[in-house]
């Protein structure tokens, strides 16, 4: 029976795993009600959707139009109920948000993998989540109006919360890559003006890695640009940016996920391990009930329960550690072909 209950909790769409509070899923109405089935000794963790606030003419609603939009009467029922809480700012396309989070208006150009394919996720109700374009320069526009206007809702209200930054990453062939990364024609225009600006005299490269090294070089600076934008910004309440690795979500899962068969279990089980040895913390936010079952949930509800995610929360706050953010737990010393990696248990 315990079990039972514990999966209606995870599975909820609202509250989707990882200790995640998505006010947007639900009416405002209904918002204490959700956060009073999370166990008070919780931190409540409320990722951000910032392309929701949206109006036109560049207007960032935060209740005035739509009571779902209410971030100071959440706020307000969290201090109420002294809740613990902190905001999940994407700095990244966030493939669990419509529009990967961007605002209807800047949505202009869906993001491509290196393989050419579109970027689109399934979320944990069936819908498709296009992921577009970060490159796009009303985006970053957008994006730096709203953290600002984000930072004097927070002012305002007093709060005390702190605001981690995410940026969101999928699997691939054993390898982690991040939603900021892009190839789309918005990306090469983007990178164009940079070498317009900083090589006016033109540049020839020696081979296909120089151009791709420098490419590299420029896809880090835009995605440090989001960052420091919202770093500064939020100056006051920012705790730093972690690497969130969102199970199922890339191009091949979304095709396998489209499937009558979906993914397996087995599969599933191999990225959870991928993450679990290689320090990287994820998020099952958009994996459905079928999906997050059986032997799936109790893996996740025995090594990876709320004490674990509260301690890689605070572990670089804490420990003062910047390169170990949300540090995994295992028992056994991993060896590859490199190196050992050690994995405690604190």
């Amino acid at each position: 029976m315990a079990l039972i209950e514990r999966s209606q909790q995870i599975l909820d769409p609202v509250k989707p795993g990882e200790q995640w509070f998505c006010y947007w899923k639900t009416s405002a109405a209904l918002w204490e009600t959700k956060l009073q089935e999370f166990p008070i000794d919780q931190t409540v963790y409320i990722p951000v959707n910032w392309g929701f606030h949206a109006e036109a003419n560049g207007v960032w609603d935060f209740g005035s139009l739509h009571t779902e939009r209410d971030l100071p009467r959440l706020i307000q029922i969290l201090n109420e109920s002294k809740r613990q809480y902190c905001w999940i700012l994407p700095v990244s396309p966030a493939p669990f948000l419509p529009n990967s989070g961007v605002p209807i208006t800047a949505a202009r150009t869906l993001s491509l993998s290196h393989q050419g394919m579109h970027l689109s996720c399934f979320d944990q109700e069936g819908n498709l989540n296009k992921v577009f374009s970060f490159y796009e320069n009303k985006v970053f526009q957008a994006y730096a109006h709203f953290v600002d206007e984000f930072s004097k809702l927070l002012a305002a209200m007093k709060a005390r919360s702190k605001v981690w930054g995410a940026e969101f990453f999928y699997l691939e062939n054993r390898s982690r890559l991040s939603f900021f990364e892009d190839t789309s024609v918005a990306f090469e225009q983007s990178f164009s003006r940079f070498l317009k600006k900083n090589f006016p005299e033109g540049i020839d490269f020696d081979d296909i890695a120089s151009a791709e090294r420098l490419k590299k070089e420029f896809s880090i600076d835009f995605k440090n640009l989001f960052q420091s934008c919202a770093s500064d910004s939020l100056a006051p309440y920012w705790a730093g940016v972690m690497s969130l690795t969102v199970l199922g979500a890339s191009p091949r899962d979304t095709i396998e996920r489209s499937l009558k068969s979906g993914k397996s279990q087995g599969d599933f089980f191999k990225d959870l391990f991928q993450c679990y040895i290689s320090h990287q913390w994820f998020s099952s936010c958009l994996l459905s009930k079928n999906e997050k079952k059986d032997l799936f949930l109790k893996c996740l509800k025995e090594h990876f329960s709320s004490d674990e995610i509260d301690h890689r929360y605070h572990y670089l706050v804490d420990q003062m550690d910047p390169g170990s953010i949300f540090r995994p737990y295992a028992l056994v010393d991993v060896i590859d072909s490199n190196q050992p990696e050690v994995f405690e248990k604190s």
